[in-house]
């Protein structure tokens, strides 16, 4: 077995005390020794701190300050109602369009046909017009 020198020894106590004295004062240096009494964790629940910190307002209240924007909201209200529509009414156009189809009489699926293109054409403006009116 090899013997290590004393003054070997204490050389390599020499350098892991420097690497220990260099990485407390790295760590000094640039991490805050307050960072976690700074930024504690509040485990509360939100509703607990909603409650504490916002006062009680009505339905009411909150309508009276939206007083301005209540035309977009009807205009809203009106063109979300078009748009959750617009798939029976579909339906209902597709299912007597192909009821008129079935018909005896060419002249009369000709006539009935051009009534129900009309319809669709109507409905496609609709449904177009209140998606531009709900987007905007």
């Amino acid at each position: 077995m090899a013997q290590v020198n004393s003054g070997e020894e204490s050389w390599a106590m020499d350098i892991s005390k420097n690497t220990e004295d260099k990485e407390r004062f790295i760590e000094e240096e640039f991490v805050k020794r307050d960072f976690l009494e700074e930024d504690k964790i509040d485990f509360s629940s939100p509703e607990e701190n909603v409650a504490k910190e916002l006062p009680k307002s009505s339905l009411l209240q909150v309508m009276r300050l939206n007083k301005p924007e209540w035309p977009y909201i009807f205009i809203a209200c009106v063109c979300s109602i078009v748009m959750g529509a617009t798939m029976p009414v579909l339906a209902v156009l597709f299912g007597s369009l192909i009821q008129v189809l079935g018909l005896p009489n060419r002249a009369e699926i000709y006539n009935e046909t051009n009534k129900y293109s009309i319809y669709f054409v109507t409905a496609g403006f609709g449904i177009g017009l209140s998606t531009v009116m709900q987007v905007t």
